[in-house]
């Protein structure tokens, strides 16, 4: 749960903040939920997200590399942006509420 430490320190010592900072502030908590989404993904499905996402590998560089199917690849990466969405949709509700 590292990154979850994480966020709740880095909210705790952001709690006097200017609109300018507030945005600021928004834009680094959904970016710590990100990561907490992924870090809390399936292992599989991660690492199939990582490769992706940020070593910037195509499904069929994933597929070859970690021993599944291109279609097993598109599968984790769907999965994987539904729970982003998930977790980016409640944060929106959240600030909007």
């Amino acid at each position: 749960l590292k990154v979850a430490d994480r966020y709740v320190d880095f909210a705790k010592r952001n709690e006097d903040l200017t609109a300018t900072s507030e945005e600021i502030l928004i834009a680094r908590e959904t970016e710590l939920l990100v990561e907490l989404a992924v870090e809390r993904m399936p292992n599989m499905r991660r690492n199939v997200f990582e490769l992706n996402r940020y070593a910037h590998l195509d499904n069929a560089a994933i597929a070859e590399r970690l021993g599944i199917s291109k279609a097993n690849v598109a599968n984790h990466l769907a999965h994987a942006r539904s729970d982003l969405k998930e977790i980016i949709t409640l944060m929106l509700l959240f600030l909007l509420s």
